[in-house]
C-alpha cells in the first residue's frame, strides 16, 4: 500500500491550488495503480486563492465592500473575511492582482495599491483590532505608497512640496523617485494600536525585487521593459532610504537596516509602508497555512508527498512548495516537486522532464525529484497572448506529468509498495 499526499500551490493563472491538486490526483489515478490511496490538501501562502482556501476550510463570513479602487483606477467590489469578532483577513491579491486579459494595464509605474489602503481603513472602522493581510499575487510595485496615501499619509518632494497624484486621485510606482519626506501626522491615532500580521508569499528583501518586479510587467510593455525596471529599481532604493529615516524618527528600529529586512520586497514592497503606520509583524505565509490546515498530520501518514507550482526560479525564498518539501523531509518522507518550468540554470539537471540527481541544496530542502515541462515549452513556439498560452499549458501539463510520474515511480517503488496493477 502506498499513501500519496498531494499538496500543491497554484500554477499561476493556469491552475488554482484546488485545480492543481485535482489535476495531479487525476494523473496519478490514470496510471491504473493498485493499493494506492490519495489525499489532497490545496496549499496557499498569502498570495492569490488564500482567502478562498480559508473560507472553504473554515466556512468564514465574507464581508463585501464597494467602491474599492483597483490598480489602474476602476472601482470594484471586494471583500474581507471575518475570522473572529476582533480579527479579519484581507487578501491583497483580490484587490491588486490583474488577470491575463488585463495585460495592457500591467505597467507597475502606473499602478497603485490605494485600494488596499481603502480596505484596511474600512476593516479598522468596523472595530477589528487584529488584521491578517495576505501578501502575494499582486501586480503593483509602489512600495505601498498608494495604500499609505489612502490611510492618511502625506508625501513631500525635495522642495517640501506635497506630492500630488498626476491622475488627481492616487499615487503610483511612478511617484517613488520623487519622495523625500513622509508625514504621518494625519494618520488615524487608532492605527498605532492595530496589530497587523502580513502573511508573505516569500522572504524577499527589497534587494531581491528585480525578478518578481519583471514578472509583473505585461507583454504589452515588452519594448519598454528595461526602462520600467530601471525606474522601479531607482524608486525602490530611494524610498527605502526615506522609510529608514522615518522609522528612526519614530523609534521603530527593529526593521533596520531596511534593505536587509526579509519580507519587505514582497508584493511590490507593501510592508515598507505598513511598517511606519501599524504595529506590524511580517511572517512566512505558508507556515501559517500549514499550521492552520494541519498539513503535518497528513504528511505523517503519507509515503510520498507531491507538491508543485507554475515556475521554479526564486522558490527557495519562502515559497509554499519548498515549505511542503521541508515538512516532508522532517518526517522522512519522499517529496516530488512538479512545475511548469524552471530557471535556465536548473535545466542541466534534467533528463528530459525528470531531475533526480539534484544538488545538495535541493536535497537539504527536502526535494527528492523534480518534474518540469520546460523541455516541451522550449521546443514549441509559445504565443505572446497570455490567455492563449495558459490554455495551452493547461492541456499539455497533465500529459507530461503522467508519463514522468510513471518514470519517477519506476520499478523500485512499484515493487516496494506493491502498486503494480495486475
Amino acid at each position: 500500500m502506498m499513501n500519496i499526499l498531494i499538496s500543491s500551490g497554484s500554477f499561476k493563472d493556469v491552475f488554482t491550488p484546488m485545480q492543481a491538486c485535482d489535476m495531479i490526483g487525476s494523473v496519478v489515478e490514470s496510471l491504473g495503480l493498485q493499493n494506492v490511496t490519495i489525499d489532497k490538501v490545496p496549499m496557499v501562502d498569502g498570495g492569490e486563492y488564500s482567502a478562498v482556501a480559508l473560507q472553504e476550510n473554515f466556512n468564514l463570513k465574507n464581508i463585501y465592500v464597494n467602491n474599492i479602487i483597483n490598480p489602474y483606477g476602476n472601482n470594484i467590489r471586494s471583500s474581507y473575511l471575518e475570522i473572529r469578532e476582533d480579527t479579519a483577513y484581507i487578501d491583497s491579491s483580490s484587490i491588486l492582482r490583474l488577470l491575463p486579459e488585463e495585460d495592457i494595464y500591467k505597467n507597475p509605474l502606473k499602478l497603485t495599491s490605494f485600494g488596499l489602503g481603502q480596505m484596511i481603513a474600512k476593516v479598522v472602522s468596523k472595530g477589528y483590532k487584529n488584521i491578517y493581510i495576505g501578501l502575494g499575487g499582486t501586480n503593483t510595485v509602489d512600495c505601498g505608497i498608494g495604500m499609505a496615501q489612502a490611510l492618511g499619509v502625506i508625501f513631500y518632494d525635495s522642495k517640501s512640496n506635497e506630492i500630488i497624484p498626476k491622475n488627481g486621485i492616487y499615487l503610483t510606482g511612478d511617484d517613488l523617485v520623487n519622495i523625500n519626506r513622509v508625514d504621518i501626522s494625519n494618520v488615524n491615532d487608532d492605527y498605532k494600536d492595530i496589530y497587523i500580521e502580513t502573511l508573505c508569499d516569500g522572504t524577499a528583501s527589497i534587494r531581491d525585487m528585480k525578478t518578481p518586479n519583471n514578472q509583473k510587467i505585461g507583454q504589452y510593455f515588452f519594448d519598454t521593459n528595461k526602462l520600467i525596471n530601471d525606474q522601479l529599481e531607482l524608486g525602490i532604493k530611494q524610498y527605502g532610504v526615506i522609510v529608514e529615516k522615518t522609522l528612526t524618527q519614530i523609534s521603530k528600529l527593529k526593521f533596520l537596516p531596511i534593505n536587509k529586512q526579509q519580507y519587505f520586497g514582497i508584493a511590490g514592497g507593501i510592508n515598507l509602508s505598513l511598517s511606519f503606520i501599524f504595529n506590524l509583524k511580517p511572517k512566512l505565509g505558508y507556515e501559517f497555512f500549514i499550521n492552520k490546515f494541519k498539513v503535518a498530520e497528513k504528511v505523517k501518514k503519507a509515503d510520498l508527498v507531491i507538491t508543485g507550482e507554475g515556475r521554479f526560479d526564486n522558490s527557495f525564498n519562502g515559497k509554499t512548495p519548498i515549505g511542503i518539501c521541508k515538512l516532508a523531509k522532517s518526517h522522512n518522507k519522499l517529496a516530488l516537486f512538479l512545475t511548469g518550468s524552471v530557471s535556465d540554470s536548473m535545466q542541466k539537471y534534467f533528463n528530459q522532464y525528470l531531475a533526480l540527481d539534484l544538488p545538495q541544496k535541493y536535497k537539504n530542502n527536502g526535494i527528492h525529484a523534480i518534474i518540469s515541462c520546460h523541455n516541451y515549452y522550449n521546443d514549441v513556439e509559445i504565443p505572446l497572448n497570455e490567455a492563449i498560452r495558459n490554455k495551452m499549458f493547461e492541456s499539455i501539463t497533465p500529459v507530461i506529468f503522467k508519463s514522468s510520474i510513471k518514470d519517477y515511480l519506476g520499478q523500485e517503488l512499484f515493487k516496494k509498495y506493491n502498486i503494480i496493477k495486475d
